[in-house]
């Protein structure tokens, strides 16, 4: 069995992001299904790699028709993993979060964790935007999480 050398970190969702970590790289982008099928397809079948996905639940004040989308979003990344050959695992947010001491905390402060790990990486969706992106910010620390708990190693 290969050593996990990169870990993908998703967090799902139209204002979600993906990262990546491995032994010399930090990288995230903002969610978007070109930038999955990108990732995907950049590590397909590569044994040093896996996913770490936020795994996603109906909340009480959504919609029917919301939720449906959004599980359908969530069906079609692990589609595109499972497709390229990625292994993946689901998170629940309460566990993630825990780790770095940001349950019940505000997206900000999951922005400035982030900040903190990794304070030369932009976490804004593109030039023109002015603020951080709070679902790029939790893909990282999803990411790192992942990389933490499955490399044992520390991230350079």
């Amino acid at each position: 069995m290969a050593m996990i050398d990169t870990v993908i970190g998703i967090d799902p969702g139209a204002k979600g992001g993906i990262a990546l970590i491995g032994s010399n790289q930090v990288t995230v982008y903002p969610y978007s299904d070109t930038n999955l099928k990108t990732v995907a397809s950049t590590y397909r079948n590569n044994p040093t790699v896996t996913a770490v996905v936020e795994k996603v639940h109906a909340m009480p004040q959504q919609g029917v028709t919301s939720m449906f989308s959004f599980g359908r979003a969530a069906g079609y990344i692990d589609g595109v993993l499972d497709a390229n050959g990625i292994p993946t695992t689901h998170v629940p947010p309460q566990q993630w979060k825990k780790y770095f001491n940001l349950l019940k905390q505000s997206k900000v402060a999951s922005i400035a964790m982030a900040w903190k790990l990794y304070p030369d990486i932009c976490l804004r969706k593109s030039p023109r935007c002015k603020v951080d992106s709070d679902g790029m910010a939790e893909a990282l620390l999803i990411a790192h999480y992942g990389y933490m708990t499955m490399t044992r190693e520390e991230v350079v």
